[in-house]
């Protein structure tokens, strides 16, 4: 007897725009207790709405280079988690990236499926359909559930290190001028 799940993933839209920035800000706060990074005390309510209205918005002018988002519902009505990508353009093949930037489920919804839910049905077959080069995601090498989930969906571990230079405070960012 196939169980059916109470969880259904689709992609969001402007309509989700509260539950979206409620679900960034509660996982920013998750990031800030484990890393206890000073840039993510930061938060401010009307730049997250920007930031994730951009993602929201059909067609704008971005089309493959816009950044998107999913959201996981349970029982069609209650938004449950959120999953965020952001493109990233390879111009020597010609096709784009999408790098993994939010995950977030909510807390009583963890350990159920939630997650790769999202990034099976919302993700990965978004991008298969778009016939997107591939998906990437940078995780903590201290984040063993993270690399143990994302292992069993067959990502595999690049040869790169990320590094990052801050150059602003960034809360405004030139999207706000």
């Amino acid at each position: 007897a196939n169980i059916p799940s109470p969880y259904s993933v689709r992609r969001a839209n402007i309509n989700d725009l509260d539950a979206v920035v409620s679900l960034r800000i509660a996982a920013s706060a998750v990031r800030v207790e484990q890393e206890d990074s000073p840039s993510l005390h930061l938060l401010n309510k009307d730049t997250v709405t920007r930031g994730v209205s951009a993602g929201l918005i059909e067609n704008l002018h971005g089309g493959l280079l816009q950044p998107r988002y999913w959201i996981a519902t349970a029982d069609e009505r209650d938004v449950v988690g959120v999953i965020g990508v952001t493109p990233q353009w390879n111009d020597l093949q010609g096709n784009c990236v999408w790098n993994i930037t939010s995950l977030h489920v909510v807390p009583q919804h963890r350990g159920q499926g939630v997650e790769s839910m999202m990034i099976h049905e919302g993700v990965i077959e978004d991008a298969a359909v778009l016939d997107l080069q591939a998906v990437s995601v940078h995780v903590p090498v201290s984040d063993r559930g993270s690399l143990q989930m994302y292992d069993a969906m067959e990502f595999v571990s690049s040869k790169t290190i990320k590094m990052v230079k801050q150059v602003g405070a960034g809360e405004k960012g030139s999207f706000g001028r």
